[in-house]
């Protein structure tokens, strides 16, 4: 096997608020923000590895270190890959967050926009 690099980056957009009420939403002029993780890796076959994390937020940056120091990376180290399971796992969970994030606001809107049909159906009949 030869020397292996990568590098690889993730888009995670995630919400500033938790907005609970359509009028301030549109008012809002800060509404998500934009995690822009990236990582260059380069391994040996000799199972010498070097990972750059750039632009990672607190939370992912933490979570890296704590996985990385719980985990028995020196006798795993045979595959240039094994600290990019830790990289893509911890990025998941912060893709996660958001994901659940944005669906309580997307939510909150459904049940103002259904009520607002519902009226305009009403005034109809």
């Amino acid at each position: 096997m030869t020397d292996t690099a990568i590098f690889f980056r993730f888009l995670i957009k995630e919400p500033v608020k938790n907005v609970s009420n359509y009028p301030e939403w549109e008012k809002s002029d800060t509404q998500y923000t934009w995690h822009k993780p990236g990582f260059f890796a380069s391994w040996t076959p000799q199972g010498k590895a070097v990972t750059l994390c750039f632009n990672t937020p607190a939370i992912l940056k933490d979570a890296i270190i704590r996985s990385t120091m719980t985990t028995e990376l020196k006798t795993e180290m045979h595959t240039p890959f094994k600290l990019h399971n830790i990289l893509v796992e911890e990025t998941i969970t912060l893709f996660d967050k958001s994901v659940w994030a944005w669906r309580n606001i997307l939510r909150d809107l459904e049940k103002v926009s259904l009520g607002t049909v519902a009226m305009s159906f009403t005034k109809r009949v």
